[in-house]
C-alpha cells in the first residue's frame, strides 16, 4: 500500500497499508483467510477533493496514477492543516534553508555515536508533535502483496485528523487503484473496480462503518480507525522510546535534503506494554506473530523532523517492508467530505 515510511507509520503505517491490500485482496477473491491490519489541512464536510499542496508548495494535488479525483467544490465548513507554506523538507520556518538557528536537531551527535533512547524520542516528540499538515508517500510490500501511493495529512499535537491519500494496490497480480479519506471521524473509500468488487454500483463513494451491511466495509472501518487514531508523526517518538538500540549514522542527503540517518532497533514487547488503544492491540498481533524486534531508519531533517523511515521485518515467514517520505511539511492542504449524493451509506 503507499510508500515512504515504515513503523506504523513505520511500522504502523506498515499495519494500516497491509489492512488496506487485504481487504482490496478480499473483494478481489484473491487471498483467502482474514484481512491483517496495515498501515496512510483543511478539514470540511461535505464535498469531495481535498486539494494539498505539492513537495514545492504550488499546490498540486498529491495523487498517484490512476486513482480517482473527485473535483466538487469545498463546502464553506473546511478546516485548514495549516496556513504557513515550507518549500522544503529541510526548511526553517520562514521557508529558507533550515540555517535561522532554530534546532541543531540531527546534526547534533557523532557518526556511530549510539544516541539515549529517551532523549532522542523526546526531540522526535517536540518536533513532529507541531506539525499541522504533511504531504509524501508511502510503499508497502509483503506476501505478493504491494501499495504505492501520496497522501496528504493534517496533523494535530502529532495525531492525524484528517487524510486524502491515493493508492495503486497490487495483489496476487490484480492490480486496483483507490483514494481513502479521513474527515471529521468518517472513513471514505473510493475506486470504481474496488466499490464494484463490493457489490456497489450507482455511487462514487462508500461509507466505511463498523455498522454497514457491507462485511468488507465494516471490516475496513475497523481496521483503519484504529490505525489513525493511534497514527501520526508522533508514532515515531513512541518507537524510540522502547528502542533497545539508537545508533546515528551519520549526515544523508534524502533528495536534496541534508538529514542525519539513525538506526532503531525497537523492541516490541517494552512498545506494547507502553502503548494504548489500537496501538497496543497492533504491537501485541505483532509479538503473536513472533516480531520480537522492528529495525527502523529514520531520517531527521536539521528541525528533527522525519523525512524518511524505512522498515524489513520477516514474521511467520512472511517478509514485510515499508518505506515512508515526507516531501512537505506544514503548507496549505485540504481535506474535503464528498458529497452526501455520492456515498454509499449501506
Amino acid at each position: 500500500m503507499g510508500t515512504r515510511t515504515t513503523s506504523g507509520r513505520t511500522a504502523l503505517r506498515a499495519l494500516a497499508a497491509a489492512c488496506l491490500l487485504a481487504v482490496a485482496a478480499g473483494c478481489a477473491g484473491t487471498v483467502a483467510g482474514t484481512a491483517q491490519p496495515v498501515a496512510g489541512a483543511t478539514i470540511t464536510s461535505p464535498s469531495a477533493t481535498g486539494t494539498a499542496q505539492s513537495a514545492t508548495g504550488t499546490g498540486q494535488p498529491a495523487t498517484s496514477p490512476g486513482t480517482d479525483s473527485d473535483p466538487t467544490t469545498p463546502d464553506p465548513g473546511t478546516t485548514t492543516g495549516s496556513s504557513t507554506a515550507s518549500t522544503g523538507s529541510s526548511g526553517g520556518t520562514d521557508g529558507t534553508d533550515g540555517t535561522d538557528g532554530t534546532t541543531t536537531g540531527s546534526t547534533a551527535t557523532s557518526s556511530g555515536q549510539r544516541v539515549d533512547p529517551a532523549e532522542f524520542a523526546s526531540r522526535v516528540r517536540k518536533a513532529n508533535g507541531a506539525l499541522r499538515s504533511m504531504v509524501g508517500s508511502l510503499t508497502v510490500r509483503a506476501a505478493g502483496t504491494s501499495a504505492e501511493g501520496a497522501f496528504s495529512e493534517a496533523l494535530a499535537g502529532g495525531r492525524i485528523t484528517g487524510i486524502d491519500m491515493n493508492l495503486r494496490l497490487s495483489v496476487s497480480g490484480t492490480d486496483l487503484s483507490m483514494r481513502l479519506l479521513l474527515v471529521s471521524d468518517k472513513i471514505y473509500v473510493s475506486g470504481q473496480e474496488l466499490l464494484s468488487r463490493m457489490g456497489i454500483t450507482g455511487k462514487r463513494w462508500a461509507l466505511a462503518s463498523p455498522d454497514s451491511e457491507n462485511p468488507v466495509l465494516q471490516q475496513l472501518a475497523g481496521q483503519l480507525d484504529g490505525y489513525l487514531r493511534s497514527a501520526g508523526a508522533d508514532q515515531y517518538s513512541v518507537q524510540a522510546a522502547a528502542a533497545s538500540e539508537i545508533v546515528d549514522e551519520g549526515p544523508a542527503d534524502v533528495k536534496g535534503v541534508r538529514t542525519t540517518r539513525y538506526r532503531m532497533v525497537v523492541d516490541v514487547a517494552k512498545a506494547a506494554a507502553a502503548a494504548t488503544g489500537a496501538q497496543k492491540q497492533q504491537l501485541e498481533q505483532s509479538l503473536a506473530a513472533g516480531l520480537r524486534s522492528l529495525p527502523i531508519t529514520v531520517y531527521l531533517d536539521e528541525r528533527d523532523r522525519v523525512v524518511r523511515a524505512e522498515s524489513r521485518t520477516t514474521a511467520s515467514g512472511v517478509t514485510a517492508s515499508t518505506s515512508f517520505e515526507a516531501t512537505s511539511f506544514d503548507t496549505d492542504v485540504t481535506i474535503s467530505a464528498p458529497d452526501p449524493a455520492t456515498v454509499y451509506t449501506g
